[in-house]
């Protein structure tokens, strides 16, 4: 109860602040353990994919330190965040989210590790195709989409784009990420001609 609480402010917040447009709402597995994979672009980013996702089964991998301050981290862990420490090998937390995705939850992890200070994505780690390999879970590649830095009133779209089974990612998890990727920037170019 308290989280579809927590979803309907949201929700209502961002509606207000951002015009927000959602596309391929039809790619998202019914049910079932299965990745979010999209680009990063801001600090919001989750809160906007994830008003789109069932709150009680949706799980965010984030960076370790947001978990840490007094501010923000018991609502970030009641939306369902766990922590990675980035950049040392965290098993902890690889092993948190294989479970996750075996337990049937959605696990939104974002392929750069970081966000992208411009529309250029950066280069993808193999953090979510490892998982994706030893669940055997299929991934929803997200794209998101706006112009220049994110400011209030602007608009702002969310793809989700073609699910990609666990078969199409291969047994390559360098070559698993290059997929998700270039699933993502196909998105992001198709819209520059739209």
């Amino acid at each position: 109860m308290k989280l579809t609480f927590l979803k309907k402010v949201v929700w209502v917040i961002f509606r207000f602040l951002f015009r927000l447009e959602y596309e391929g709402l039809e790619n998202l597995p019914d049910s079932g353990g299965y990745l979010v994979c999209p680009n990063h672009r801001s600090y919001l980013d989750p809160l906007f994919i994830g008003d789109q996702l069932p709150l009680e089964r949706t799980k965010f991998m984030v960076k370790a330190e947001l978990l840490r301050g007094p501010l923000f981290s018991g609502f970030l862990k009641k939306l369902g965040c766990f922590g990675v420490d980035r950049g040392k090998g965290d098993l902890a937390a690889v092993e948190t989210a294989v479970a996750i995705v075996r337990e049937g939850n959605i696990l939104m992890i974002f392929p750069e590790g970081t966000r992208s200070r411009g529309p250029e994505m950066k280069p993808f780690k193999t953090g979510a195709a490892f998982v994706a390999k030893h669940t055997g879970a299929g991934i929803v590649p997200v794209a998101i989409d706006f112009q220049g830095k994110l400011r209030i009133f602007k608009k702002v779209t969310v793809r989700f784009g073609t699910f990609i089974t666990n078969g199409e990612l291969g047994n390559s998890l360098h070559k698993a990420s290059s997929l998700i990727r270039e699933r993502i920037d196909a998105m992001l170019e198709a819209a520059k001609w739209s």
